[in-house]
């Protein structure tokens, strides 16, 4: 009787690294209304305050403060496996701290094990909405140093491997891919005079996926006569819903399709386009010209700026095709980058050029995360001489 009184009056300390199952009665030590922060098939994510007291983080120990945290609720049936890709990640990060992957602080089990919630720090923002605050071509090396730390991390999540399963064949080991790379999911921290666009951080551990070989299958979902943008995503048992305009031409196509690693670079090229135009103040015309640029039937979902075209072809004897290729007003656009910063122009050429083999279509054509990020090192480097 004592101990469920305690647990109905009384909230855990959380402590960063160590997770939490709540008692009977007992609740977080959250306050403050519920900000929604988005959310999608594996939970909602919201915004709430850590009472003053009650965080105790690896760096500065107690907080004397309330501090603000992400917290994203997780539920059957992807709870098991989402829970344990979070842990095992966070204990690799643990080893390689300077990683800029933004990991959980804890993880929460509620009394009844149905859902388990995962609290991180927050971000002041993301890099959709930092875009809009890049018109200044000053800041173009600034913004290179935090993509080629993206690119660091990325790289890191493909050479990571999981735990090995006991059933999993040696030729089948696991990797981690993100596999919804997006400026939403690029949150920005502040980074004082050092970092004057700020510290960028990949999240959302819930899409990034363990892929092993021969469990990957997709398919589109058909809503009237054309497809969305909604793309199934299995891997072992469970689910995923992924898509957009973001993902590389093999994860929208209507046919069972390899997917992986190479379509997290395709994503981070299109990211990388991007904010090389917001510096050169061309994101709105990019993104409004790639719309345009589109045919009448694609395939695709209208009303957005795909970074490339789906076109119907003729196979020899085979019977008709798909082939992708780029946006002709992305293409245009990356031959214009250098003209437009003459004072960046060898840069931005190199940049343009690396962008180009990330953004293929061919798959297994693009380069690897580990290419990238010795082209983006060398790009930075040779800005500092």
């Amino acid at each position: 009787m004592f101990d469920a009184m305690l647990y109905r009056f009384t909230a855990p300390v959380i402590k960063e690294g160590k997770d939490e199952k709540l008692g009977p009665g007992q609740v977080m030590p959250l306050q403050g209304k519920e900000e929604r922060m988005g959310g999608g098939i594996n939970g909602e994510v919201v915004s709430q305050y850590v009472a003053r007291g009650h965080l105790v983080l690896k760096d500065t120990g107690l907080a004397t403060n309330k501090v603000k945290v992400a917290k994203k609720t997780i539920q059957a049936p992807n709870k098991e496996q989402e829970v344990g890709i979070l842990k095992n990640l966070r204990a690799v990060l643990d080893e390689e701290r300077k990683i800029p992957l933004c990991t959980c602080i804890s993880i929460i089990t509620g009394h009844d094990d149905v859902k388990a919630y995962s609290l991180s720090l927050c971000a002041e923002s993301n890099l959709e909405t930092k875009f809009w605050q890049f018109v200044n071509q000053n800041r173009i090396k600034d913004c290179l140093i935090q993509m080629k730390e993206i690119s660091s991390a990325i790289e890191f999540l493909h050479r990571t491997q999981p735990p090995m399963e006991p059933t999993e064949p040696d030729d089948q080991r696991a990797c981690y891919c993100h596999m919804d790379l997006k400026p939403e999911n690029i949150v920005v921290f502040p980074g004082g005079p050092a970092h004057p666009v700020g510290v960028w951080k990949i999240i959302d551990f819930g899409i990034s996926k363990v892929r092993k070989a021969g469990t990957l299958k997709v398919w589109t979902r058909m809503q009237g006569k054309r497809p969305t943008q909604r793309i199934t995503h299995t891997v072992g048992t469970q689910p995923q819903q992924l898509g957009g305009i973001y993902q590389a031409p093999e994860v929208n196509q209507q046919q069972e399709k390899v997917m992986g690693r190479r379509s997290d670079i395709w994503s981070l090229g299109c990211i990388f386009a991007e904010v090389l135009a917001a510096n050169l103040g061309r994101l709105r015309e990019l993104r409004e010209q790639m719309e345009e640029r589109r045919g009448s039937n694609d395939g695709f979902q209208p009303g957005f700026p795909y970074f490339f075209y789906e076109k119907k072809s003729i196979w020899g004897c085979f019977g008709p095709g798909t082939t992708f290729q780029m946006n002709g007003a992305l293409h245009d656009e990356l031959e214009g980058f250098p003209r437009r910063s003459p004072a960046h122009g060898e840069v931005l050429s190199q940049c343009t050029a690396l962008i180009r083999k990330m953004l293929v279509a061919k798959r297994t054509s693009r380069l690897k995360a580990k290419d990238v990020l010795e082209k983006l090192d060398g790009i930075v480097k040779k800005m500092s001489e």
